[in-house]
C-alpha cells in the first residue's frame, strides 16, 4: 500500500470508529429504542425507528448517486452534511437535559425531526464517502478498510458500556438520555475532523459524468435486470428479515425481563463486542475467502442470535442474544457493500450502492412499522414475529447459497 493510500486508510478508520463509539451513546438497536420506550410504551413508535432510518436513508442514497455528477467536491459535502447532522443533535441533547416536565411531550416529536434530519444527512452522504474511499485506498485493502471502520471502535465498547450504564441508572429521566446524546455528538465531531485531513492528492474531484434523470433511471432498470444483481437483491431481502425483528429486541426485554437502564447499556455492551469482531473478521475474510461466503456466515449468527431470543429464560441469554446479532450486521454491514462493490465497474459503482442500499433500506423501514401495528393490536406476540424472521431468512439463505453465483 502506497504512503497517501496508508495515511488515509489510518484516516477514514479513525473518522468511523470515533463516530462508531459516538454511536455507543446513541445506538440504535438498544439505547434509541429505550428512550422511545419511556416516552411512548407502544411497540408502534419503536417500530417507527427503523422505518425513519432506513426510509430517511435510503430515498437520499438513490437520489445522491444521481446528484454525484453534478458535485464538484464531494469532500466538501460529505463534510456539510455531517456537520448539519451533529448540530441537530446537539440541540437535541441540550434540551432533553434541561426540559422540565412540562416539556416532556414535546421530546418524542422533536426527537423524530432530529431522527429524521440525520437518517437523511448519513443517507446521502454514504455514497460519496464511499465512492471516496474506493478512490483514495488501494483496493486490495477494500475489504479491511471497511472492517477496520466498523470495527476498532469496539475496543472502547466495554468503558462505553460501563458509562452508559452509570448514567442511565444514575441520573434521572430524560437528563441520562440527554446526556449520552451529548456525548454522543462530541465524539462524532471528532470523527469529523479526522475525515477532513483526508489526502485527496492524484485523484480526479470528481469523476463522475453528468447524466439526466431519464438516463438515471434507465440505468437502475438495466442492473435489475443483471442476474447476478437481482438475486443478490432477493437473498438480501429474504435475510433482512432477522436484521429487521431486532427493532424490538430491547422492548421485548423490558416487557418481558423488566429490563432496566444499567441491563440495557449492557446490551449495547454485548451487542457492539459483536459488531466490532463481526466487523474485522469480515473485512479479513471477505478479502480472502469471498464476500457471498461471509454473508452466509452473516445469516447463521443472526439465526443464532434470534432462536436465544425464541427461547431465552432469563436475562442472562439475551446478553448473548444482543452479542450474536453484533456479529450478524457487523459481517453483514462490511460484505454486503464489498460485494456490491466487487460487482460494479468504476462508473457504476454509485449507482450500484445507491440502488443497493435504497432497496435494502425501504424494506428494513416499512415491514418494523407493520410488525409494530400486529404487536400493537396484540394480533401476534415477539414470538411467533422472531419465529417467521427466522424462517423468510432462511429462504433468503438458500437463495444466497444456490442462486448467487455470479457474485463475488
Amino acid at each position: 500500500m502506497d504512503k497517501i493510500s496508508k495515511k488515509n486508510f489510518i484516516l477514514y478508520t479513525l473518522d468511523a470508529n470515533f463516530f462508531s463509539m459516538g454511536m455507543f451513546f446513541a445506538e440504535t438497536t438498544t439505547i434509541l429504542p429505550a428512550f422511545v420506550a419511556h416516552l411512548s410504551g407502544s411497540p408502534l413508535m419503536v417500530g417507527l425507528l427503523p422505518f425513519v432510518l432506513n426510509v430517511c436513508f435510503a430515498l437520499p442514497q438513490f437520489l445522491s448517486a444521481y446528484y454525484l455528477g453534478y458535485v464538484k467536491d464531494r469532500m466538501k459535502l460529505v463534510l456539510t452534511l455531517g456537520l448539519i447532522q451533529r448540530l441537530f443533535w446537539l440541540g437535541f441533547a441540550v434540551f432533553a437535559m434541561f426540559a422540565g416536565d412540562e416539556l416532556l411531550k414535546t421530546l418524542l416529536p422533536l426527537f423524530f425531526i432530529t431522527f429524521i434530519i440525520d437518517s437523511i444527512c448519513t443517507g446521502f452522504n454514504i455514497v460519496p464517502l464511499t465512492d471516496l474511499m474506493s478512490d483514495t485506498v488501494s483496493a486490495k485493502w477494500r475489504g479491511r478498510l471497511f472492517g477496520a471502520r466498523m470495527g476498532f471502535g469496539g475496543l472502547f465498547a466495554i468503558p462505553a458500556g460501563i458509562a452508559v450504564s452509570a448514567i442511565l441508572d444514575k441520573y434521572p429521566f430524560p437528563f441520562n438520555f440527554g446526556l449520552c446524546f451529548l456525548i454522543s455528538v462530541i465524539l462524532k465531531m471528532f470523527s469529523l475532523w479526522f475525515l477532513s485531513l483526508v489526502d485527496l492528492k492524484g485523484i480526479a474531484v470528481n469523476a463522475h459524468p453528468v447524466i439526466t434523470l431519464k438516463s438515471h433511471f434507465g440505468k437502475v432498470i438495466e442492473l435489475l435486470k443483471h442476474k447476478g444483481y437481482g438475486r443478490f437483491i432477493a437473498a438480501m431481502l429474504l435475510i433482512n428479515f432477522i436484521f429487521v425483528t431486532s427493532a424490538f429486541y430491547t422492548i421485548y426485554a423490558i416487557k418481558t425481563f423488566s429490563a432496566g437502564g444499567k441491563t440495557i447499556g449492557f446490551f449495547m455492551l454485548f451487542y457492539v463486542l459483536g459488531f466490532s469482531l463481526g466487523s474485522v473478521a469480515a473485512g479479513y475474510l471477505g478479502d480472502v475467502y469471498k464476500h457471498s461466503s461471509v454473508l452466509k456466515l452473516s445469516f447463521v449468527l443472526g439465526l443464532a442470535g434470534i432462536l436465544l431470543f425464541i427461547s431465552a429464560d432469563s436475562v442472562t441469554l439475551l446478553y448473548l442474544g444482543f452479542f450474536l446479532h453484533g456479529c450478524h450486521f457487523g459481517t453483514l454491514a462490511v460484505s454486503r457493500t464489498a460485494a456490491v462493490i466487487d460487482l460494479a465497474t468504476q462508473k457504476e459503482r454509485p449507482l450500484y450502492l445507491g440502488l443497493n442500499n435504497s432497496i435494502l433500506a425501504l424494506f428494513a423501514g416499512l415491514f418494523p412499522v407493520i410488525f409494530g401495528i400486529l404487536l400493537d393490536k396484540q394480533i401476534v406476540n415477539y414470538t411467533f414475529l422472531f419465529t417467521a424472521s427466522a424462517i423468510l431468512g432462511l429462504a433468503g439463505l438458500f437463495v444466497l447459497s444456490y442462486k448467487t453465483k455470479t457474485l463475488n
